[in-house]
């Protein structure tokens, strides 16, 4: 009767070990599941931010680049003055020339949420292998840009633009902003003799290749960031 005792017990806790087990197979499924549910709430969620931002992006790069191309083809213009241009154009044309070659061309991408998924880590949930090898392709064109742009911002106090400022006091006289003591205000004539000669025209050519340079790195940002819009466009649809 004993043994008979015995080898019941022994199924009965055989029985219990196999529910326990299967209990346990159960919770790490359901947890597995969750957890699966979980990456891909946050996939979805980091895919839609991410084409939100570069939306945002894109927009912000047309911005910048309508304004690069209309300074670039206005220094274009004064480029190819003649003599008697210089004589016999509006001096309003004029002014216009000078303003475009030192119009600020600044851009800034929203990057924020794929620098919150690379410090979180998340970016990994993103599986388009496209969209990683374009990534690098967009932070080169920006970091192009930006050493144009800080090249040009140099200029400003240390370089030729800076020795412009110091001929006539204060580079706003070039478009007569009136933001200038009225002692280093030029008649008109004035005005025409001083942006004819050599020394300033070589400064005028110096920035234009800097505003042409970043006019062809907001490009190459445009072509990148519509590539990995569509490319986190088909990750969406997966």
């Amino acid at each position: 009767m004993e043994k008979n005792k015995t080898g019941k017990y022994f199924k009965y806790a055989i029985g219990e070990i196999i529910l326990i087990v299967i209990g346990i197979l159960i919770a790490l499924s359901i947890n597995n599941w969750n957890e699966g549910r979980k990456k891909d709430f946050e996939r979805i969620q980091l895919i839609q931010n991410l084409i939100s931002d570069f939306k945002v992006t894109n927009t912000r790069i047309e911005e910048s680049l309508s304004l690069s191309k209309k300074t670039n083809l206005n220094i274009s213009k004064y480029l190819k003055l003649s003599d008697s241009d210089f004589i016999n154009l509006p001096i309003d044309s004029l002014f216009k020339f000078s303003y475009s070659i030192f119009q600020e061309l600044k851009f800034e991408p929203l990057l924020s949420s794929y620098e919150k998924s690379i410090s979180t880590g998340n970016i990994g949930l993103i599986k388009n292998e496209k969209f990683h090898q374009l990534i690098p392709e967009f932070f080169q064109a920006f970091n192009n840009y930006k050493l144009h742009y800080n090249v040009g911002s140099d200029l400003i106090f240390k370089g030729s633009v800076w020795e412009l400022r110091k001929a006539i006091g204060s580079i706003q006289v070039l478009f007569r902003n009136k933001t200038y003591p009225e002692s280093f205000e030029m008649s008109d004539n004035e005005y025409r003799d001083f942006i004819s000669q050599k020394w300033v025209y070589a400064v005028y050519e110096n920035q234009s290749w800097i505003d042409l340079n970043i006019e062809w790195n907001l490009q190459d940002m445009r072509d990148v960031s519509e590539e990995l819009l569509k490319e986190l466009n088909k990750e969406s649809d997966h």
